[in-house]
């Protein structure tokens, strides 16, 4: 009896197993760049919510213009299910596309009825390499290439370490990439060379309905370093007097907060970036040195963890922005502050003093704009532009709160991570006023906003970010 319970439970674990691969599975080789669709019916409808929005009122035109290239090229219309089975491919079944390393690649496409394919791979395809795999064909230009298959890439560590963080991931489209795809992608420029990223890798999960599209990423390197900075980049201070975005008023082109231990995260950076293309480092390094202006002790490894930023709009060329960083040490920031004051009178540049109910705050002018700065409370504002930072600090003390905040700016309090608001709209409207750039395809004028949430892993193991972009439309 035993004996039989025991071959029962084998039985029935072997059948699970079965049910929890998929045939796709065969055929994804670990590549450097993955593309996966669920169906051909998935391809067509994405492709056609991009057509759509990008195209507007000519959308029919083009799409009838992509059928007729399709079926010139190829003798087969893609955007067809009718015409994509008559060659042999099944349409309800997932396909792939496989980038193995640079130059070498390959289709998976399901198979529907074999001989008809292969007919039509002879006539049509006679020097393109191709392979029957599990019920898939597939297709490339070199033949040595399908020996990649031994690496399943479903069975490495990382894939299944990543596909948990994004729900419902096999239902829709997804694109797999490592970090050193992008080492090759940039081979040449000189940027893979001198940037020390993490080997490292990311999963994309692509959804979309009539009016929205979702990219939700998951990134990360498994690495036990990593885990250590995702762990302490979550420890901060953080104690505000009130929160700046709460005073916001109209529709600013961006808003955008992060909430993370900000000294880690600039240590990181200078880890990174070895040669510092970016240029802060040598900057600050400059100020130090040349005026004695010490921002990372002043302001960089003084800060809280939270981070504010409103960039209202575009005017004569320049960005109209304000913000803050949050403090713990009042002096230091003090300091700063106549550090900054100092360098300008060094320079001899024009530097002027006001007052915002009491408050000490200067004006530095440079050429190209105006850079304001002051201590309010536990927060060290900035700003381009006087009367948005004066506005700002006015309703702080008069507490006359301003527009609603989007439902996904949480609490700095509650969870560490970056939230930011890109109003489209204004965007374009700014543009064109200030510059006279119009953006007239329908993907732009049709966009109402991009929101975006970024968070790191909170459970251990933590490895990576979680990173959602929602592109919302009106129709």
């Amino acid at each position: 009896m035993k004996k039989g319970l025991f071959f029962l439970l084998l039985a029935i674990g072997v059948v699970q197993q079965g049910w929890s691969e998929r045939a796709i599975d065969h055929v994804l080789a670990r590549g450097e760049l993955v593309f996966y669709a669920p169906s051909h019916r998935y391809l067509v409808e994405s492709l056609r919510f991009f057509y759509s929005h990008f195209y507007g009122a000519n959308f029919k035109q083009k799409w009838a213009e992509l059928s007729s290239q399709s079926l010139a090229g190829y003798g087969v219309d893609i955007l067809d299910p009718k015409s994509i089975a008559g060659i042999g491919i099944e349409t309800n079944t997932p396909m792939a596309f496989v980038h193995v390393t640079e130059g070498k690649g390959y289709l998976a496409l399901p198979v529907g009825n074999r001989k008809t394919l292969e007919a039509y791979l002879k006539k049509n395809l006679p020097s393109t390499a191709f392979r029957f795999v599990s019920n898939y064909l597939l297709l490339s230009q070199s033949e040595d290439v399908f020996a990649s298959l031994s690496n399943q890439l479903t069975k490495s560590k990382d894939f299944q370490f990543a596909t948990p963080k994004l729900p419902n991931l096999w239902q829709n489209g997804w694109i797999w990439f490592e970090s050193r795809y992008l080492s090759t992608i940039t081979r040449g420029t000189g940027v893979s060379d001198k940037v020390n990223l993490p080997a490292g890798f990311g999963l994309v999960s692509i959804v979309f309905d009539t009016k929205t599209l979702s990219l939700r990423f998951y990134t990360a390197a498994i690495d036990p370093k990593q885990q250590e900075f995702l762990y302490q980049l979550q420890q901060f201070e953080n104690n505000p007097r009130f929160d700046p975005l709460s005073y916001v008023r109209g529709n600013p082109l961006l808003l955008a907060r992060v909430s993370m231990n900000i000294s880690l995260l600039y240590r990181y950076y200078r880890s990174v970036d070895r040669i510092d293309i970016m240029g802060i480092a040598g900057l600050l390094a400059s100020l130090k040195k040349d005026y004695g202006v010490d921002i990372e002790r002043d302001l960089i490894h003084n800060s809280e963890g939270r981070f504010s930023l409103v960039v209202d709009r575009f005017s004569n060329s320049q960005l109209l922005y304000y913000g803050s960083i949050g403090i713990k040490n009042r002096t230091l920031a003090q300091n700063l502050m106549e550090s900054l004051k100092n360098m300008v009178l060094q320079k001899q540049e024009p530097l002027y003093a006001f007052e915002i109910f009491t408050l000490p705050f200067y004006h530095y002018k440079m050429t190209n704009g105006s850079f304001y700065f002051g201590v309010v409370e536990n927060e060290f504002f900035f700003a381009s532009d006087k009367e948005l930072l004066v506005q700002c600090i006015k309703d702080i003390y008069e507490k006359k709160t301003g527009i609603s905040l989007p439902e996904f700016f949480v609490s700095p309090k509650q969870r560490s991570g970056m939230q930011a608001k890109i109003d489209v709209q204004t965007l374009l409207a700014t543009l064109s006023q200030d510059s006279g750039i119009r953006l007239a395809r329908e993907f732009f004028i049709g966009m109402e906003s991009i929101d975006i949430e970024s968070y790191p892993d909170t459970t251990m193991p933590a490895y990576g970010w979680t990173t959602e972009v929602r592109m919302k439309f009106y129709k």
